[in-house]
């Protein structure tokens, strides 16, 4: 159970059993940790080496010999963390590059796109597609039937990651069950929300208005889960004024 866990934060099956094995043993030669894991010999000093490179194993050389040892458990977290830092740096350098990208690619593209995701993983793509853009989000909301574990994503990473990025976001949305909880955090997530009669205006996916010539359709109900993003500057320009009418519509 402990190697299945250690191994979830990024080293191989090998690699957690060799680092299971000198972290259990303190300074021991390749030949005793691989009887200990239970790995080749050969393979056990390349997983050690590996682990050196990460800061996971310490060695000392004493005579001719080589000893491995385990660096301390914390050493796990520091490099997490590490790799949280350096993904962050990643992060922030590429939102600063994608303008000057999305120029170029909209200018070698002038012709009409659509593209087509699928299944809980890709449709995540289609939401984080939206957070890329400094321009407010018009949306048409729907809360009918959804899959609970994304409603989970939506509310615990997507919205707050929206406003964190200080992107507003505007929300026509059918006045149906749940959605009290989802328009309360309106204030604390840079969100205006209108409700509309659900009976007359059944919603059941929703429509994402942004990027300056963007259209998302998302569904992630329990019966389907898909996106479709259409990059045209006619359709964005149509459905901000269907939005732009409904808003300014609703009492």
């Amino acid at each position: 159970m402990l190697q299945e866990k250690i191994k979830q934060l990024g080293l191989s099956d090998k690699e957690a059993k060799v680092y299971l094995a000198a972290l259990e043993l303190g300074g021991e030669s390749v030949q005793n940790i691989a009887k200990k894991s239970g790995v080749h010999r050969a393979t056990t000093y390349q997983c050690l080496e590996k682990l050196a490179e990460s800061g996971l194993v310490t060695t000392e050389k004493i005579g001719k010999k080589i000893f491995f040892s385990g660096q301390y458990p914390h050493q796990l977290l520091t490099n997490i963390l590490d790799k949280q830092n350096e993904l962050k740096k990643k992060e922030v350098e590429i939102f600063n590059l994608l303008p000057e990208l999305n120029a170029i690619f909209n200018y070698a593209k002038n012709k009409p796109r659509v593209r087509f995701f699928e299944g809980a993983e890709e449709l995540k793509k289609v939401y984080e597609d939206t957070l890329y853009n400094n321009q407010e989000i018009l949306a048409f909301l729907s809360v009918v039937k959804p899959d609970r574990d994304f409603l989970k994503w939506l509310y615990e990473y997507y919205s707050p990651e929206r406003s964190r990025r200080n992107i507003k976001a505007k929300v026509i949305a059918p006045k149906e069950k749940g959605v009290e909880k989802y328009t309360s955090l309106d204030k604390n997530l840079n969100r205006q929300t209108k409700l509309i009669d659900p009976q007359k205006y059944p919603f059941s996916i929703e429509i994402d208005i942004y990027g300056n010539n963007k259209v998302a359709f998302m569904s992630y109900t329990t019966k389907e889960m898909f996106g479709v993003i259409i990059e045209s500057k006619e359709v964005y320009n149509t459905m901000k004024f269907v939005f732009q009418l409904v808003w300014n519509n609703i009492k």
